[in-house]
């Protein structure tokens, strides 16, 4: 099955560079990219192998250079996503799109959430391009915060009213939290809290097991939820709930272990690997 993300791209011996690379990285190094395809080329009319591999390199560090963690090269010039499931991901990796984010955060954090009995959540940001920092538009988690056993974002909100900062210094927009759920059995529901939705949708925030409710700071987002499932194989699944688009507390499955569901094609693949 091919990859449902892999963007198209030519051969580097066509002489043009792909709609990837015209889309991620600043004309200037789209121009040297140009320039190591012509060494190429001219290294494959001398049938000089050496050449050739070398050319093809100098245009790989360059691509490597904006490449989010979610992506790789495909050794032809082209770029494709590849969410590594078994790979620690670390606060402030870069990655192509929100749901990535999200995903990468449950598989990295749940299983210590789960051992210690907490909620485990993270903010989530876009940041666009810096160019010092050859930083490309990405998604990515902030610092995980630890809460009690029960709703992380009341904890998340107190901690941090005021948005994280990025090491580069970029400027990042809230776009949506990711937190883990306890052990879910066969009889818990619903999947998403009240608070988790009145999070996502923008509503007032109640505070705790209290009637106590305040201004959500934010403004509606994505809020993501992930936990393992015993009574299905004990199954990591991640779910989404998109504001206010009228979801039930199950929101959006996009993540069952290792099966995906790619909301352009409508379809479940076999692996993030495969879909992601």
């Amino acid at each position: 099955m091919p990859l449902a993300s892999v963007t198209a791209a030519p051969n580097p011996a066509s002489g043009t560079v792909s709609d990837w690379d015209i889309a991620n990285i600043p004309r200037i190094h789209i121009e040297s990219i140009e320039m190591y395809i012509r060494y190429w080329e001219e290294a494959s009319a001398n049938g000089d192998q050496d050449g050739m591999k070398q050319a093809h390199q100098n245009a790989e560090t360059i691509r490597n250079w904006y490449r989010r963690v979610d992506e790789r090269g495909t050794g032809d010039g082209n770029t494709e996503v590849y969410l590594d499931l078994g790979r620690v991901y670390e606060p402030w990796d870069r990655f192509s799109s929100l749901d990535n984010a999200a995903i990468a955060f449950s598989f990295t954090y749940l299983d210590e959430a789960l051992s210690i009995n907490k909620e485990m959540g993270a903010s989530i940001y876009f940041v666009g391009y810096n160019m010092t920092s050859r930083l490309t538009q990405s998604y990515m988690f902030g610092n995980p915060f630890k809460g009690q056993e029960h709703y992380v974002f009341g904890q998340i909100i107190a901690g941090r009213f005021s948005l994280e900062n990025h090491p580069s210094g970029s400027t990042l927009h809230l776009k949506g939290m990711v937190h883990t759920h306890p052990v879910r059995s066969s009889g818990d529901s619903p999947f998403f809290s009240g608070q988790d939705m009145e999070m996502a949708n923008g509503d007032k925030l109640t505070i705790g097991d209290s009637n106590i409710r305040i201004a959500h700071p934010f403004g509606p987002m994505t809020v993501y939820v992930s936990s393992r499932v015993p009574s299905n194989g004990n199954i990591i699944e991640v779910r989404r709930y998109l504001p206010n688009i009228g979801l039930n507390e199950w929101g959006d499955l996009i993540c069952h272990d290792k099966t995906v569901y790619h909301e352009n094609s409508h379809t479940y693949y076999n692996s993030c690997i495969d879909c992601c």
